[in-house]
């Protein structure tokens, strides 16, 4: 489905080879230890979908913009809204952590602990971090396949508006607000945007009844640096969504106007930052509620998460110590609360080798504890600049 967008304030982008190797260098992720580093720092497979790439592609969600990674498969139920199945190195969705600005999207009470990434638009996204492969030894259980972390845009200083809008196939609209506001200690980004689509029938004749679509997304990210060491800030991400399906089962017939969901994904988050030369400490809390509505039943489910993490940089390298603090409630006996520690150090072995390794352990008061761990080993070649070899 193709939108023609027309801007009210176009920007010159300027576009950059994020494979050339000075470019990897001013590359900063955060996924693979909660901590930024450099693309370069890290023995795992990253792949980074910047805001420039979504721009140039026309990217109009998240699942489309991840859906051209390598080692990726996603395949859909039809249009926008209707439902996706992801599967990272053959491992499916609930496996997959997916964070927006730290905030945990996967809904506990989907079937396998899945993020509804169908509803996920790409307005307000400065990039999309992938890590394919395990992450449990950082991220917990829903990380056994890869972690999925999407960066919101943040403010630059002065004031600055954008508004866009948007029509297209299937009487498709888009309307989207981008405001921002840094003034060196203050800052603030608000981000509004409605989607609306008659849809199509994924169902054959082409005439058959269409599944509409509305999606109305809220994102604010504010913040307040005290001075260079201390800083505070505050989150909230929200989605409203209406969508019409074609029916799984054949009778009396799955193509009707009454298979509808509507849905409603609200994320806070508060986190203090402190940092001091090479030491570093963040404290976090966030709380997740997820509503979804179908003719058959309702699910509500909450999470609440609390973390501490602390890293310290040495000559040679880097150490992480964590602690996480989950509890989940979805109202029945399904709720359970997790509690982990954890443990990262990066070694740099040589200038040309890196040596990474995790350990975590989760203590669960419904299931049994577990521990995870993972070694990484990554090389960068002389003889071909650029060029690295890495093992997990």
């Amino acid at each position: 489905m193709k939108i023609t967008q027309l801007s009210l304030i176009v920007a010159a982008l300027i576009t950059t080879q994020v494979y050339a190797e000075d470019t990897l260098q001013e590359i900063v992720v955060t996924t693979t230890n909660k901590t930024p580093q450099s693309i370069n720092e890290t023995t795992s497979d990253i792949t980074v979908i910047t805001s420039e790439d979504i721009q140039e592609h026309g990217y109009q969600t998240v699942a489309e913009a991840i859906s051209h990674v390598p080692g990726i498969t996603m395949t859909s139920n039809g249009g926008l809204g209707q439902p996706v199945s992801l599967f990272v190195r053959g491992e499916d969705a609930g496996k997959v952590l997916v964070l927006l600005d730290g905030m945990r999207l996967n809904d506990p009470s989907t079937p396998d602990g899945r993020a509804t990434l169908a509803h996920l638009t790409t307005d307000n996204i400065e990039r999309i971090e992938i890590v394919k492969g395990g992450m449990s030894s950082i991220w917990g259980g829903n990380a056994s396949a890869g972690v999925i972390n999407i960066i919101t845009k943040g403010a630059k200083k002065g004031l600055h508006t954008h508004v866009q809008v948007g029509y297209g196939s299937h009487h498709t609209k888009k309307a989207s607000l981008h405001a921002a506001y840094d003034n060196g200690a203050l800052s603030g980004v608000l981000n509004a945007s409605r989607l609306k689509t008659d849809g199509f029938s994924a169902l054959l004749p082409r005439d058959a009844e269409a599944d509409g679509y509305t999606n109305t997304s809220y994102n604010l990210k504010l913040g307040y640096r005290f001075d260079p060491h201390n800083r505070f800030g505050l989150y909230y991400n929200q989605i409203d969504y209406d969508v019409e399906y074609d029916s799984a089962f054949p009778a009396p017939n799955p193509d009707d106007a009454l298979s509808k969901s509507t849905g409603k994904q609200k994320n806070y988050k508060a986190d203090y930052n402190f940092q001091y030369d090479d030491y570093s400490m963040n404290l976090s809390a966030s709380k997740g509620d997820f509503h979804r509505e179908y003719s058959y039943g309702t699910f509500d489910v909450a999470i609440k998460e609390y973390t501490m993490l602390n890293s310290l940089k040495y000559t040679d390298g880097k150490v992480i110590a964590g602690l996480d603090y989950k509890d989940i409630d979805d109202g029945s006996d399904g709720a359970f609360v997790n509690k982990a520690v954890y443990l990262s150090n990066l070694y740099h072995i040589n200038d040309s080798t890196l040596l990474e390794s995790n350990l975590r352990y989760d203590d669960f008061d419904k299931f049994d504890n577990k521990t995870t761990y993972k070694i990484g080993l990554k090389h960068q070649h002389d003889f071909l600049k650029g060029f690295t070899t890495s093992a997990n």
